[in-house]
């Protein structure tokens, strides 16, 4: 029992006695005044057997107050709702065995302490503004605190509070309160639901076991076009566009009366009267008891996503069918995981089992050795590209492991980069061991062609200078006998006649030849302004298709170039020449990662657009560098020699120069100027 119980207790009896007395005393002079002796003494008796007639129901109502009071202790003590009394300054003066649990602390640390020490900082302000409320005006106050129990946690109690001024006890305000967390935990979470429900884009819909529809969000107003007060207390078949097939609806009714959930689609009609495909789970909602009392329909828009999906599959069709005739493979390589996947054309041309695992290493491990290192080179080299050019092609040859036959692929993809970094590699490749085949024999014919159309222009062109100038030749010759002869004989004036001769014929000789290189050169087309940049990339153009294809190449060419004044196809086989040159002497040197570099600049203090090609190859020495222009001098097996020659004479032709550069290796190293058009 609390202290305050028992100072009541005390309190009760104390008055009850008072009471009894009073009553005795206050009868005693009366009755002396008219009474006898006897008559007092048998009247005390009367009063002594009343007086503890009084007393024993004295005891008796001792008796139960006492119990009573227990009573109220312990409804007190463990009632469902915690108690507590503050002082006018806000401390705990008493607090019950309920109170004490729900904070979970000793009521020996309650007492005493202000009643702000025990709830939470956010609701501390709002207590303040309360406490005032008390102290000015006697009222009852409903009110919600969050408090601190013992361990840091949090405990959300609903509390009336009421003013209570008493004589006995220095309580001031009585406070009884509940714990509503549980409770609002569940309001909290019911109200998450709600928004869920309200804020979900798809759509929901609640109805009754007849099929009434009593709840619809907004979700659902927006797609269906109806407002919910257009569908509330209508059935779902509103909605039915005719176009869902009839068993659908009948697996519906089946699925739902065993109380299972069911999911499908529907083919709906909007209000507007388009056309929705949406994708449904209807579920039984059950009752804590297990009774089914309504189902649940959430269905998601997905017209556009069957939409995509069509366009996705008939995108396949094609991209399948064009795969089929083109004859490519598709891989796909994850750089992060190092996975690679290889479709089963791929694996087929490189004569990799359909189940066999694969990989980047084991990949290059299939690449003909000498291709590898080229090959690798040119797929990082796409997945570091600075210049944001992650794109590559490249053309290697494989190794079947098990037939150990060799075949030619060229390969096409492109690196994806995330933060800068590659992810994934996407290409194909095609197998061009056929046609590489049919273009070294094409390109064998054609040198053969080429050779032979040469050996006879040469032989013709030095049948005709050997015909022209035999005769003055010959004149010369017989001049020269004559001078000598003359000369040992002295006759001076006509050596002199002999000398005159044989000079007149060299000059004869020489215009005979001026004038049969005039006549070879009379079918050359003007020059004229011509794109030097566009010149270029057909000249590379053409270098691929003739087959010197294979070689990684450098284009750093000058933006907003002027036109240069020049024959656009005399240009391009100067080019084409220089450029099979390089990749001639490359092969031959067995370089594994060829390379053309072709730059361009302006020289502006001569107005002159220069041009450098430059190879990875070995390069050219000193004792060739001299020759190297001379007609009929060449390193090739069936060269004849006449190429760089004519291709020097033919920028000069046009108000350029061609030269070697011997100083600005590794490779070898050509420039070319041209004149600006004016």
């Amino acid at each position: 029992m609390s202290d305050h119980s028992k100072r009541e207790q005390r309190k009760a009896s104390a008055d009850l006695r008072t009471m009894a007395e009073k009553q005795l005393t206050s009868a005693l002079p009366d009755k002396l005044a008219q009474t006898s002796t006897e008559e007092l003494l048998h009247e005390l008796q009367v009063h002594q057997i009343e007086l503890e007639m009084q007393n024993e129901a004295l005891r008796h109502a001792q008796i139960e107050l006492e119990e009573s009071r227990d009573r109220y202790a312990e409804l007190y003590e463990f009632a469902p709702v915690g108690y507590l009394a503050l002082t006018a300054e806000g401390r705990i003066s008493e607090i019950n065995l309920t109170a004490t649990n729900l904070l979970g602390l000793e009521r020996a640390r309650c007492v005493g302490q202000p009643f702000m020490h025990f709830i939470a900082p956010t609701d501390r302000g709002n207590w303040q503004n309360l406490f005032s409320v008390f102290q000015q005006a006697t009222t009852h106050q409903r009110f919600d605190l969050t408090l601190l129990r013992r361990d840091g946690s949090k405990l959300d109690a609903r509390f009336l509070g009421v003013i209570r001024v008493s004589s006995v006890s220095d309580a001031f305000i009585w406070l009884m309160f509940v714990d509503i967390s549980e409770r609002r935990a569940t309001e909290e979470h019911l109200s998450k639901l709600s928004l869920a429900v309200e804020q979900s884009p798809d759509s929901i819909m609640i109805t009754n076991l007849d099929g009434v529809i009593e709840f619809v969000n907004p979700a659902f107003t927006l797609i269906s076009g109806y407002s919910a007060e257009e569908v509330l207390g209508r059935s779902p078949r509103m909605l039915q566009s005719g176009l869902t097939p009839a068993e659908t609806y009948r697996l519906l009714w089946q699925t739902l009366a065993t109380g299972a959930i069911w999911q499908g689609e529907f083919i709906n009609r909007r209000k507007d009267g388009l056309l929705s495909i949406e994708a449904a789970t209807i579920s039984p909602l059950r009752q804590p008891n297990g009774k089914i009392t309504h189902y649940v329909s959430v269905q998601k828009d997905i017209t556009e996503l069957k939409r995509t999906l069509s366009e996705l599959i008939s995108s396949r069709n094609r991209l399948l069918l064009a795969q089929e005739a083109s004859g490519l493979g598709i891989f796909d390589r994850d750089i992060s995981t190092g996975q690679l996947e290889w479709d089963e054309r791929t694996r087929k041309i490189c004569g990799v089992e359909p189940d066999e695992p694969i990989n980047f290493e084991t990949f290059l491990a299939l690449v003909h050795p000498d291709d590898r290192e080229k090959t690798r080179a040119t797929i990082e080299r796409a997945m570091n590209s600075a210049a944001g050019n992650n794109t590559y092609q490249a053309e290697y040859r494989i190794i079947n492991p098990k037939t150990g036959e060799e075949r030619t692929l060229v390969a096409k993809g492109r690196a994806f980069l995330e933060a800068g970094r590659a992810t994934r590699i996407v290409g194909t490749i095609q197998d061009m061991t056929e046609q590489r085949t049919m273009e070294a024999e094409l390109k064998n014919r054609r040198r053969s062609m080429d050779q032979l159309v040469d050996q006879q222009v040469a032989a013709q062109t030095a049948a005709a200078i050997a015909h022209e100038i035999n005769q003055p030749l010959a004149s010369i010759s017989a001049y020269s006998e004559a001078a000598l002869k003359m000369l040992d004989s002295g006759q001076m004036d006509k050596l002199e006649h002999a000398l005159k001769g044989a000079v007149a014929q060299s000059q004869k000789a020489g215009q005979v030849l001026h004038e049969l290189l005039e006549f070879l050169h009379s079918g050359e087309i003007l020059p004229e302004p011509t794109n030097l940049n566009e010149v270029i990339h057909e000249a590379l153009a053409s270098v691929n298709d003739s087959g010197y294809g294979g070689f990684h190449t450098v284009i750093d060419l000058a933006p907003g170039l002027k036109p240069v004044l020049a024959n656009r196809l005399q240009l391009q086989k100067v080019l084409i020449n220089l450029i099979t040159n390089g990749v001639d002497a490359m092969r031959e040197a067995g370089v594994a990662t060829a390379q053309i570099t072709i730059r361009v600049r302006t020289e502006i203090e001569n107005s002159l657009a220069l041009t450098t090609i430059l190879d990875s190859g070995p390069g050219i020495d000193a004792d060739m560098a001299r020759q190297i222009f001379n007609p009929f001098f060449t390193t090739k097996e069936n060269g004849i020699g006449l190429g760089l020659a004519i291709s020097r004479a033919l920028i000069e032709a046009q108000g350029g120069r061609l030269w070697l550069d011997t100083n600005a290796g590794p490779g070898a190293v050509f420039h070319f100027t041209l004149p600006f058009a004016s």
